[in-house]
Parts: structure tokens; C-alpha cells; sequence
């Protein structure tokens, strides 16, 4: 099939995953602000824990691996908080788990450390 915009498709490999991962990064620091704000402890390590994941999708550090925990993270949450838990929306959800995983397929694109994309 034929590209509308031919001349940018060299970007792509380089900078889809990067807006892919400043989306993840807003919607963890989203959930993070409105786990904080039920006052628990749990919820208090939880929203700590998706800062985290927030600022390492900033960051573009170890991507692959913080993909994959975060699926667990977005599968968990309820589990986590028991009866204390905000309705989740399953479409977020599916949507954010489907973002995640095309993170571990396709890498974390470029980053602005030149350590990021080492191996280990």
C-alpha cells in the first residue's frame, strides 16, 4: 500500500515509540494521583510504584522489562486494593495492556541517554 507521507516514514521506527511512551508515562501518573488520593496505604504504595513506571517510560530505561511489569500492574490493581479500589475502566485498560505490549515488541524507540539501550 502506498504511504501518504513517504518522507517521514524514516521517523517511524525512532519516535512511535516514544509518543507511545509519553502516553503510558501520563496515563501511570494519572492513576498514580488518584491511588494517592484515597489516603491507604496500599494505595499510597501503589501510586508510588506507577510514578515509577511513569518516570522510567520518561526515561526510556529498560523498557522491554518495565512493559511487562506493567501489565501486571494494570491486571493487579483491583487485586491490590481489595475493597478500597475506584472502578477501573476496562477499556483503559485493554487499550493501555495493548500500548504495553507493543512496547516489548517494538522497543523503546529513541531515547535521549546513550546507556538506555544497552542490554543489561
Amino acid at each position: 500500500m502506498e504511504s501518504i507521507f513517504p518522507n517521514i516514514l524514516f521517523l517511524g521506527p525512532y519516535f512511535g515509540p516514544v509518543i507511545l511512551r509519553a502516553v503510558l508515562a501520563i496515563n501511570f501518573f494519572m492513576h498514580a494521583q488518584q491511588m494517592w488520593s484515597l489516603g491507604t496505604n496500599r494505595s499510597k504504595l501503589l501510586s508510588v510504584k506507577e510514578a515509577l513506571f511513569g518516570l522510567l517510560f520518561v526515561g526510556g530505561i529498560l523498557i522491554q522489562l518495565v512493559a511487562l511489569l506493567g501489565v501486571l500492574v494494570v491486571l493487579l490493581r483491583g487485586f491490590w486494593l481489595g475493597k478500597d479500589a475506584p472502578k477501573q475502566n476496562w477499556k483503559e485498560n485493554v487499550l493501555t495492556i495493548g500500548v504495553l505490549l507493543t512496547l516489548v515488541l517494538t522497543g523503546a524507540g529513541y531515547s535521549p541517554f546513550p546507556f538506555s539501550d544497552l542490554p543489561y
